[in-house]
């Protein structure tokens, strides 16, 4: 696969210009598939007492904040629209299509919940409360307030 092309780009489009004159990528390199695949550094298992479950909540989380960075991406570029001092209506257009493609988005990570509550939190919750993990706010300082 090759990298992706400056401007819109379309099946029938012949002016569609490389964003460099390197050769093109792999998929894998394109989107920096080793950084994401290797980013799950489960920490019960760096202090040799290893929570299966930690597993799925990082991917999870990861695969939420990837969601949050792409609905901020959208929202970003709405204001930059709406900031212009006449706004033509194709450009009301593309408002409401990226506003629907952030409701799209919000779908699949709200169902995702199911997934994360596959979790037994009894054996989870002692990943977050046995020893001194990491986390400034742990499920009891929140039970405390």
């Amino acid at each position: 696969m090759n990298c992706p092309f400056n401007g819109s780009w379309s099946r029938n489009d012949d002016v569609a210009t490389p964003l460099n004159t390197q050769v093109g990528k792999i998929y894998g390199e394109y989107l920096l598939l080793d950084k994401i695949l290797t980013a799950q550094c489960m920490l019960s298992k760096e202090d040799d007492r290893p929570v299966h479950d930690e597993h799925l909540f990082i991917i999870i989380h990861q695969a939420y904040e990837l969601w949050f960075k792409q609905i901020i991406f959208e929202l970003d570029s709405i204001r930059q629209m709406l900031n212009e001092e006449k706004i033509e209506e194709t450009k009301t257009l593309e408002i409401l299509k990226r506003l629907n493609r952030i409701v799209l988005i919000l779908k699949p990570p709200l169902s995702g919940l199911n997934q994360l509550y596959s979790v037994l939190c009894v054996y989870f919750l002692q990943f977050f409360l046995d020893g001194e993990y990491y986390f400034p706010n742990k499920p009891t300082d929140v039970l405390k307030d």
